[in-house]
């Protein structure tokens, strides 16, 4: 039940996203923005919007589950990535 929630908030921040990035390309392409306010736009979306609606897809209950499938997961990362130095370490020693 929960991962269908998360799915859930993930569409609908993607969507979100999705009509943010219409409504910019419609204004851009009726000229009702210019190059100066494109960017301004930009640097509002990608250092303001984004980080804000991350945070907030985050903020949900404590929940057990959720904490165990996240240390659960961040061991595995360190795995995958300790699997990967060494990897390439072998790789580095023996070309």
């Amino acid at each position: 039940m929960l991962q269908g929630n998360l799915v859930a908030i993930t569409a609908q921040q993607v969507l979100v996203m999705f009509l943010l990035i219409l409504a910019g390309y419609l204004a851009v392409r009726a000229r009702v923005l210019d190059a100066g306010a494109r960017q301004g736009f930009s640097s509002l979306l990608v250092n303001l919007v984004v980080p804000a609606m991350i945070v907030d897809s985050y903020l949900i209950p404590f929940d057990p589950e959720i904490l165990a499938n996240l240390v659960r997961t961040a061991l595995l990362s360190a795995a995958a990535l300790g699997l990967g130095l060494g990897i390439v370490l072998l790789v580095q020693t023996i070309g």
